[in-house]
């Protein structure tokens, strides 16, 4: 072994600060958005109102951007733009938005009730919105009042038909107004008692309503209703609009369009998920906003594509990620359940699957061959070995709705259902064997394996079961300490299991559950979305409170959030090659701006983690690595912001087990990185120094 001792002396006395971790950058994509409406303004210029905020396209929904601050953090359900340009935005919580240029600045305008369900533009040139009840604005938005005060109705949809009537429908009531709102009047005996999700007049003044039954139509003003003569695979159509002399209709998976009052329709195939509004600009171009972004047709609506470019708002499920730069995120929503990325996040494309059903990807795996497993909420399980070229089904699998994964040492593949229990693999998923008989709770929200191959799992039920014998026999460790909904387990190398629940935190047991802890020193008191371990680091993420770490065992925490707009992080992950990936509700994927150990991407690299101890340290630190032969190598240390603060050539470090020690007695207190380039290695690690 040689033994290299290196004194450091540092020549500044200030304080580092204590920003936890280098910055993170948010990655090209995924794209796409949960988007809930669109609308078309002066010269082309389309908005969308998304769960956060609007984006506006310019080249017919080629690309889309945020206009200035875009209403951020803003759900925005519904936009219609004036004759004068005046764009009218309606929000779910916090009222209606007015902008005069395109949406690069806003201004709010009142209206009693906050929480707006639909906005529309009446023949007349003014504005309804839905609010419980139905209020009127005479003014562009500027102002609101109660639309037929007393006699205003509860509803839930409404629409104005070409001759100035307007319609609403409530649960059980229908309400027509001939007056453009001064006054309304009940219909009867109107649509049978349904909620209704959309509301449509075509030029005739037939109507059409989606329910949550039955789609609906009228011809004599809403006093009788049949259902309407399309047959659809999905339950019912979803969503109607009326425009160029049709009436368009999206299910989930399909879409619908009549030019003789809903007597026969013509149907394609659009895949964009459960739609939310459609809009036709003319020229056979339609477009579809859809829990999953927009989708547009140029040619009628034969043909749909996503239009989600630069759409950065998705919702990030789990993460796994390869040496080799590839990572796969899960994405919520139903258009496409994972995206890939060949270049260490930097761009993302639609990794191909598609899983036949409204049902989302639930979680993701990787074996040691570089298989990729994504387990569905209603579709089983799939597989690709060929990053993404294609997706097989695995297995016969008794349950369909998949709800965790993990991975043994011998890439055997573990599966925990929602009815059925935890099954086991050891072909990738071609067969499978049941193994939890004996235990009691059938619905396995999460699953580990330890260092000696044994395994965790976490139930609804609010247990925790260890088995020995793989799965043979289970013990129940949880002893009532367990209160939360679980949420995450992990198992360090040292056999330590840690749990995150909602509701309730983080536990730990260091004797297989002889006694757990609570560990919330320095931690949130938000719910805890994920656990990830990275060798000894382990890595929290919560809802609204962002990603903390700890490296002694969750005794001690540090925020690592620098760069994170998005604090509502659902998954983290750590890459073999040094990048971390975090997947947040509604901003897509950050990926760490540098290495762990801080230091610039080399493709070529080998990447090597050493063990660092003590940890934390006060004087003498000592890091132990292998490499296979004697090369030059060069020291660097990195404070908690990525700068590097020293720099040392070690000179030639020989092959086999090496250490180095150094003195940490001058550093400040503070998380630090270390990176050794010693060839085509580089050893990384980490240290915390308190004094």
């Amino acid at each position: 072994m040689e033994l290299s001792y290196i004194t450091i002396f540092f020549l500044f006395s200030f304080l580092i600060p204590l920003p936890s971790f280098a910055q993170w950058v948010q990655s090209n994509g995924p794209y796409g958005s949960r988007a809930e409406c669109i609308a078309s303004g002066a010269s082309g210029v389309l908005f969308a109102g998304t769960f956060d905020g609007i984006f506006i396209s310019n080249d017919n929904g080629g690309s889309w951007s945020r206009p200035g601050s875009g209403l951020v953090g803003e759900h925005i359900i519904g936009i219609t733009i004036s004759n004068d340009g005046t764009i009218i935005a309606a929000s779910d919580g916090d009222g209606i938005f007015l902008s005069q240029n395109n949406g690069v600045n806003w201004s709010g305008a009142s209206i009693n009730n906050a929480y707006i369900s639909y906005l529309m533009p009446s023949p007349s040139g003014n504005y309804f919105a839905i609010a419980t009840n139905v209020y009127k604005s005479t003014d562009k938005g500027a102002s609101w009042h109660l639309s037929g005060g007393s006699s205003s109705p509860i509803t839930g949809s409404i629409c104005a038909d070409s001759s100035g009537n307007i319609f609403s429908i409530g649960y059980g009531n229908t309400n027509i107004s001939t007056d453009d709102g001064e006054t309304w009047h009940p219909v009867t005996p109107g649509i049978p008692r349904r909620y209704c999700y959309s509301l449509a007049a075509d030029k005739a003044g037939t109507l059409f309503a989606a329910t949550d039954s039955l789609s609906w139509r009228s011809t004599d003003h809403g006093h009788t209703w049949s259902p309407l003569p399309v047959a659809t695979t999905s339950p019912y159509i979803l969503q109607f609009s009326a425009a160029q002399g049709k009436i368009y209709g999206a299910t989930t998976w399909e879409f619908y369009q009549s030019s003789d009052g809903g007597n026969t329709w013509s149907l394609s195939s659009n895949e964009g998920g459960q739609p939310t509004d459609i809009l036709s600009t003319g020229n056979n171009t339609i477009f579809i906003s859809t829990g999953s972004g927009i989708i547009r047709s140029t040619d009628g609506g034969n043909n749909w594509l996503a239009s989600v470019n630069g759409m950065t708002n998705t919702s990030i499920g789990p993460i796994v990620a390869k040496a080799s730069g590839d990572v796969f995120a899960s994405v919520a929503g139903l258009l496409v359940g994972v995206f890939h990325s060949s270049d260490n996040g930097k761009n993302w494309v639609d990794a191909n699957l598609r899983s036949g059903s409204y049902y989302p990807v639930s979680s993701l795996a990787m074996l040691h061959s570089g298989t990729v497993l994504a387990g569905t909420r209603g579709s089983g399980l799939f597989r690709t070995s060929n990053n993404a070229a294609n997706w097989k089904p695995v297995g016969d699998l008794p349950d369909s709705n998949i709800l965790s994964l993990s991975v043994t040492k011998d890439d055997g593949l573990l599966v925990g259902t929602v009815s059925q229990g935890v099954f086991f693999s050891s072909d990738s998923g071609d067969h499978w064997i049941k193994i939890s008989q004996s235990i009691p709770d059938m619905n396995i929200q999460a699953i580990a394996v330890d260092s000696s191959g044994n395994y965790i799992i976490g139930t609804s039920q609010k247990n925790v079961f260890r088995s020995t014998d793989q799965g043979a026999h289970w013990t129940n460790i949880s002893g009532g300490a367990l209160t939360g909904f679980l949420r995450s387990i992990v198992v360090n190398k040292a056999g330590v299991i840690f749990i995150g629940a909602y509701n309730q935190g983080i536990i730990k047991t260091t004797n297989n559950g002889a006694k757990w802890d609570h560990l919330a020193s320095g931690l949130p008191d938000s719910a805890i979305s994920s656990l990830t371990l990275d060798d000894d680091t382990l890595y929290a993420t919560f809802s609204d409170s962002g990603i903390y770490r700890s490296t002694n065992e969750g005794l001690n925490w540090q925020p690592m959030n620098s760069g994170l707009v998005d604090r509502d992080v659902n998954s983290i992950v750590i890459s073999p090659n040094g990048y971390l990936f975090a997947g947040t509700f509604g901003d897509g994927v950050y990926r760490s701006g540098t290495l762990k150990a801080g230091v610039p991407e080399n493709q070529n690299q080998s990447y090597i983690k050493a063990i660092t101890y003590p940890n934390p340290a006060t004087d003498l630190v000592h890091i132990k690595y292998t490499i296979a032969k004697p090369t030059q190598s060069i020291i660097r240390i990195y404070n908690s912001l990525g700068k590097q603060e020293y720099q040392k050539n070690l000179g030639e470090i020989g092959a086999g087990d090496n250490e180095i020690i150094f003195d940490s007695s001058k550093l400040p207190n503070g998380l630090y990185s270390y990176s050794i380039a010693s060839g085509a290695n580089l050893i990384t690690g980490e240290m915390i120094v308190i004094h």
